[in-house]
């Protein structure tokens, strides 16, 4: 069956017999599409079904049908001055600013679709301006401002595209659709389905984002929440700052809960006060529950300049567990050679504890001398409070080259002794042959005394 362009209405097909069934149907939406103009006094005469028109020719108000009640949405122009209206009427004040009555008749002044302020002789300035769609709303709300934009959702009688709730006084919307404002003071700029329920809270733009904690802002992006007082999520999606005075800029999924404590990249969750983490683009999410802590996901490592140029900094490898300072000849000048034995003997005198930082528990124990005495010793360092790791690491490898050269002095000493012994041995061994010989030849010189039998000068046996 086919229908009008501007209506929708059902056109009966040609030669049809049951002409009068679309026609009816088209009789029925005459209650809605066709606006009704009538006195506003006599709007009681005609039913306010549910989407509805009723204009007043005497007030220039708009109301729209319930279902049950005419609820005024607007004027459809600018409202008149308090002069050209008759006085005991009522006008509303949507877009003029000020009024004034000279006289003790009693004047009403609508402030708003829902509210009304009844004067005489004084002088009201009008707090609510709707400059947009006729579905935004302002109703009963001091100082309240929609700048205009949005559409009117035709699925649910009355729901307006921007709302501005009754307890958000000097309340401002920019613009957008189905945007809500529930704070005192509170903004949102323009995007779609934005709220802002704190006082004085902030959503920019942007899709689904809330600033529901006092002072907060949700600057933008999808799905963020800041719900912490003086909370901040700058944009990405999926964000929530939970904390007083908790940031998160941007990213996915970032969480930070605690005070004060800041959360940014992917998956990154600060539960504990003043807790700060980064989490990089893998899923794995990292959680800091320790206050006040520092704490980095960076699977591609970690790189730390401690020059504009480039030339000094430390390094963590991608799944190393130490940082490595930057150490090339061509960052360093000035070079003096050292005499390792002279700096073994100062690393022999110095005294090595055992000793725990005050600001950890004192089972936290470490070792090492302390850095005045270090300093004393060597000359080394920025100061003498501390104990830089990389002049830590050159003392005691020159130590340990002083420890290899007397080790290897002791050797030559204990070869040279080796040799001596040998000689010695050897000598030895020679006078133990020329023993032996002598004493072959003594006995034989006694053999052969004994064998001639004679005795020079003395008796016989």
């Amino acid at each position: 069956m086919p229908k009008t362009p501007n209506h929708g209405y059902n056109v009966p097909s040609k030669g049809t017999t049951d002409w009068n069934v679309p026609l009816n149907e088209n009789f029925e939406k005459h209650d809605t599409d066709i606006e009704i103009r009538d006195t506003d006094a006599n709007k009681g005469n005609y039913d306010p079904k549910d989407g509805a028109k009723f204009l007043a020719t005497d007030t220039g108000i708009v109301y729209t049908g319930d279902g049950s009640n005419w609820v005024a949405v607007e004027t459809t122009g600018p409202a008149p001055a308090l002069s050209q209206v008759a006085l005991g009427k009522s006008v509303l004040a949507s877009q003029s600013k000020t009024f004034t009555v000279t006289n003790d008749d009693r004047t009403t002044l609508r402030v708003g679709p829902h509210e009304t302020k009844t004067f005489s002789g004084n002088q009201y300035e009008a707090p609510n301006v709707v400059n947009g769609h006729e579905s935004n709303s302002v109703a009963d709300v001091i100082g309240a401002t929609i700048a205009g934009g949005g559409a009117k959702n035709l699925s649910v009688s009355l729901t307006y595209a921007n709302q501005v709730h009754a307890n958000a006084s000097f309340a401002t919307i920019g613009g957008g659709n189905l945007n809500r404002v529930g704070g005192f003071g509170a903004t949102v700029g323009g995007g779609e389905q934005n709220q802002a329920n704190g006082q004085d809270s902030t959503v920019g733009a942007g899709l689904y984002n809330k600033a529901t904690g006092d002072y907060s802002s949700a600057l933008g992006g999808k799905q963020n929440t800041s719900s912490g007082k003086e909370s901040t999520v700058g944009g990405g999606s999926k964000n929530v700052a939970g904390g007083d005075a908790a940031t998160v800029p941007g990213g996915f999924k970032n969480a930070a809960k605690g005070a004060g404590s800041f959360a940014a990249g992917i998956e990154a969750h600060a539960k504990a006060n003043g807790a700060f983490v980064w989490g990089d683009s893998s899923d794995q999410q990292v959680v800091s529950d320790q206050t006040n802590e520092f704490k980095v996901q960076a699977g591609g490592g970690a790189v730390i300049f401690s020059a504009s140029d480039l030339s000094a900094g430390v390094n963590l490898a991608p799944g190393g567990g130490s940082w490595t300072s930057y150490s090339s000849r061509a960052a360093k000048a000035n070079f003096e050679s050292v005499e390792p034995s002279e700096v073994l003997d100062r690393v022999n005198d110095l005294d090595v504890q055992t000793w725990n930082y005050r600001a950890q528990d004192e089972e936290v124990r470490h070792m090492g001398p302390m850095a005045e005495e270090f300093a004393d010793a060597f000359e080394l360092g920025p100061d003498d409070e501390h104990i830089v790791n990389v002049d830590a690491d050159g003392v005691a490898l020159a130590a340990v080259q002083g420890l290899s050269e007397r080790v290897e002095e002791k050797n030559e000493r204990i070869e040279d002794l080796e040799a001596t012994v040998e000689r010695q041995r050897d000598e030895m061994r020679t006078l133990r042959d020329e023993h032996d010989t002598l004493r072959v030849e003594i006995d034989a010189i006694r053999d052969a005394l004994d064998g001639t039998g004679g005795d020079c000068g003395g008796e016989s046996n």
